[in-house]
């Protein structure tokens, strides 16, 4: 009698237990759609649909260069892999809930990294120096390097014809290559990546920096270069970037590009526990806490017109006026931390404009970007007359028009990038 009333007592605990934790994932997911309703209702009211292929079609044919290699479909993870990534992520929605988070969440990481090459594109870790970042463990092929960078090749080729100079920069990894910090077991191809595309550019003849190499010739400290919580660099990184594209260009072409760390001071305001970036989510705050957020403000005079289509932006002022939303930055704050980053540039758009009035008789650049450039173009602007900046990544800026059409338009002097990877740009329709 005992044993049953026993069995009796388990099975009605675990029932409730059972009930009590479907309760709490239907309350979480109520919550989230209806706060992720919210958050696309006050995000449309400020965004305007912009047919970008209508404004600039397809109608300027690019001889296509061929990688030379025969496509093949990528790996995909198995269903194994898949179940262990999404089991990776629920300490993420449960941190609060469970006793013991930081042992077991670093449990979790290390077991994943153990996989020898999952395929699955990310794993978010913990350093030991306490940055969090996400290790890539898929190792990429040349021949898939050539088939993504061989556009650009195809680029490049067409601006040549045009007189037009065309350099790729290759933004570093948060990983440092010569002290990567990771902790024992974890894998992470991020530089190894980096390299198969820079030897792919090679082949295809494609100039590139590789500003990796610029960061140890200055003896700059990597990690100090990237928030702790968020993969991106931070704004004094974006300055300094700015500074190397106007030397390389002068260097490689005989420019003249004024240096924006030498245009005069730069005072920096800090925006207390602002940062807390997406990898910073992904570990929760059980791991890792908000970060400051400080951005260099010019002291000297500045005079800008911004141009955003898509947000419906066309105004003109400073520096500070134009680029930084400060009371956005404010609010995150406010709320605990978040994407502050965002808040420079107006994040991602597909395009955007700058026309820099004290300088007339600067250079106008063109510039295929991804959300590195959010901090470096408002500084890089400093060293042109004019800037335009596409971003044509799907999930981000999603620019849908022909990139061909649109330099064509604005006729710039040179051509860069400013990406961690290369985009699947398209030059034909």
């Amino acid at each position: 009698m005992k044993n049953r009333g026993s069995r009796l007592f388990v099975l009605t605990y675990i029932a409730f237990t059972f009930a009590l934790f479907a309760s709490l994932i239907v309350a979480k997911v109520s919550y989230k759609k209806t706060s992720e309703a919210k958050l696309i209702s006050a995000r449309s009211s400020n965004v305007v649909e912009i047919n970008w292929e209508e404004l600039y079609p397809y109608d300027t044919l690019v001889d296509e260069l061929s990688s030379g290699v025969e496509k093949k479909e990528r790996s995909k993870p198995d269903k194994f892999k898949n179940r262990l990534l999404k089991l990776s992520k629920v300490g993420n929605e449960w941190a609060g809930f469970t006793f013991f988070y930081d042992d077991i969440s670093k449990l979790g990481y290390a077991a994943t990294a153990f996989l020898k090459d999952p395929s699955v594109g990310t794993i978010y870790v913990k350093n030991r120096n306490g940055y969090v970042t996400y290790a890539r463990s898929k190792k990429l092929s040349l021949d898939e390097a050539r088939e993504d960078v061989v556009v650009y090749a195809s680029l490049q080729e067409y601006l040549t014809d045009k007189g037009i100079d065309f350099l790729y920069f290759s933004a570093p990894s948060k990983v440092c290559r010569f002290d990567d910090q990771l902790s024992d077991g974890v894998i992470c191809y991020d530089n190894d990546n980096i390299d198969t595309y820079l030897e792919a550019m090679k082949l295809y003849g494609i100039q590139y920096v590789d500003l990796r190499d610029n960061i140890h010739a200055d003896d700059m400290d990597h990690y100090a270069m990237y928030f702790k919580t968020d993969h991106h660099w931070t704004a004094e990184t974006g300055l300094w970037v700015a500074s190397q594209m106007a030397k390389e260009l002068n260097e490689r072409y005989g420019y003249s590009l004024t240096d924006a760390k030498k245009l005069g001071e730069y005072e920096t305001l800090s925006f207390p526990k602002a940062e807390f970036g997406a990898q910073g989510e992904t570990v929760t705050h059980v791991l890792v806490k908000p970060e400051d957020f400080t951005i260099p403000f010019p002291k000297f005079d500045t005079d800008y017109r911004l141009v955003i289509p898509n947000k419906g932006v066309d105004e003109r002022g400073s520096f500070e006026e134009l680029f930084v939303d400060q009371d956005g930055i404010k609010d995150i704050a406010n709320q605990g931390g978040g994407a502050a980053y965002g808040k420079v540039l107006y994040g991602n758009p597909p395009y955007v404009a700058i026309t820099n009035y004290n300088n007339p008789n600067g250079p106008k650049v063109f510039m295929i970007r991804d959300s590195y450039a959010s901090v470096v173009a408002p500084y890089f602007a400093a060293s042109c007359s004019e800037l335009v900046l596409i971003d044509t990544r799907i999930e981000n800026g999603n620019f849908t028009g022909s990139i061909i059409n649109c330099i064509n338009q604005f006729n710039p002097d040179i051509v860069i990038t400013c990406q961690c990877d290369p985009q699947k740009i398209r030059l034909n329709k």
